[in-house]
């Protein structure tokens, strides 16, 4: 009786190790890459491009200019929230982002 009882119990384990396992295998596997619509790769623009900001009571104002004698696309670079937009700039041109003084600070401008 008593092996009768263990090979049921060892039935029982063996079938849920088996429904498991493809479970895990499943997991293994990587995500497929997502369309190249949604990736935006941003990279630290060239020294040619000058950034600054200007601070006011309420808000600030960051600025880049494209000096790098070519059109290029630049967004500006916020920390704790939104960064600006990604734009075409020409070259001497210049974009820029306000935001909010607190709690955001310029960390510089990439390409995008």
């Amino acid at each position: 009786m008593k092996k009768m009882i263990m090979a049921s119990i060892g039935a029982g384990l063996s079938a849920t190790l088996l429904h498991v396992g493809p479970a895990f295998a499943a997991q293994d596997t990587p995500s497929p890459a997502p369309d190249s619509e949604q990736v935006e790769i941003l990279a630290r623009a060239p020294d040619c491009v000058a950034g600054w900001v200007n601070r006011g009571t309420i808000t600030q104002t960051a600025y880049a200019q494209n000096q790098c004698g070519h059109g290029m696309r630049l967004k500006i670079i916020w920390a704790y929230g939104a960064d600006g937009t990604c734009s075409w700039v020409e070259h001497q041109g210049t974009i820029g982002s306000r935001v909010a003084i607190e709690p955001r600070r310029f960390d510089g401008v990439n390409l995008c």
